[in-house]
């Protein structure tokens, strides 16, 4: 029935019906519909389109002046190309300088080699930055935290810091750059260490340490032919305990509260990096400390 219904309503479209035909269509739901719809078109005139008039409007408008509006869009272009060159200029200096950044996560260490084959260790929560299109030339590194640096030999190389500036030929040496805590430690050849307006030369197995909120330094000898760290231990000597709480938030996942304890009492002691309640009684102890491990928190109180 339903296809009956498609074909009449095909065959009122096209004129086709007869009158007996098109009585019987007008019962049909969709011819209804459609009715009501040729209904509203007829209705509905499209308006002349005058070609003479509109071609000579077109005219009309294109010769109006319109200086005005092309000094505008050119110098839209020009600050546009400005842009984009300067845009450019950003992106390929980037690119052909290559930036490197290294980081490590708390409680991760990592080594790698440099462009020249220095090779370098990175401790825990550190990170160091150099362009690699201009190290043959520069061989400058900014560090944050903490590295230690086997350097081939070559022209200068410099270890940039917050807190100082460390300068060698080719050497092997290790720098602590944490807050205000500076401390730089020579394991073969010679360092030069500029910082807070002084210069000091380290030889091999001399160790330098600046506290910046003193403004005074230590220099003393060393018997280690390397940094306990890399043997996953860091040691102190005579060092306000709260940067060794800050060492300890970098090698495990914990977060120090010392609220009820003078922060600035000094320690002397190690810190190992591998046992979170060997690494909590060996500052607890020594400083007639107690602590109490909660999850993510260590408390050490009195």
């Amino acid at each position: 029935m339903e296809k009956d219904n498609q074909n009449m309503i095909s065959k009122w479209l096209n004129n086709e019906l007869s009158s007996e035909e098109l009585k019987s269509l007008t019962d049909v739901e969709e011819y209804k519909e459609i009715s009501r719809l040729d209904d509203t078109l007829k209705g509905f005139k499209a308006d002349d389109y005058d070609v003479e008039k509109n071609h000579r409007l077109l005219m009309e408008s294109i010769k109006q002046p319109v200086k005005t509006k092309v000094i505008y869009l050119r110098r839209m272009y020009r600050v546009a190309a400005i842009i984009i060159v300067t845009l450019g200029i950003f992106f390929i200096t980037d690119s052909l300088n290559k930036t490197q950044h290294i980081a490590t996560q708390i409680g991760e260490k990592t080594e790698f080699t440099l462009p020249d084959k220095s090779q370098v260790s990175l401790n825990a929560g550190s990170s160091i930055r150099y362009a690699e299109k201009e190290w043959p030339n520069t061989r400058n590194i900014d560090l944050d935290g903490e590295a230690f640096f086997k350097v081939a030999k070559g022209e200068k190389f410099s270890v940039h810091t917050l807190l100082g500036e460390v300068v060698v030929l080719g050497t092997a040496f290790n720098v602590f750059a944490r807050e205000n805590l500076f401390r730089v430690t020579c394991y073969e050849g010679k360092v030069k260490v500029v910082f807070n307006n002084e210069t000091v030369y380290l030889s091999e197995e001399e160790h330098l340490q600046f506290i910046k909120t003193d403004s005074s330094y230590t220099k003393k000898k060393i018997t280690i032919d390397a940094p306990t760290w890399l043997d996953n231990y860091s040691t102190f000597s005579s060092v306000p305990v709260k940067y060794v709480f800050q060492e300890f938030e970098n090698q495990y996942h914990v977060t120090v509260k010392s609220d009820t304890i003078d922060v600035s009492q000094l320690f002397s002691g190690t810190l190992i990096h591998d046992d979170i309640v060997v690494a909590a009684k060996s500052i607890a102890i020594p400083l007639g400390l107690k602590f109490e491990i909660k999850k993510d928190v260590i408390v050490f109180s009195k």
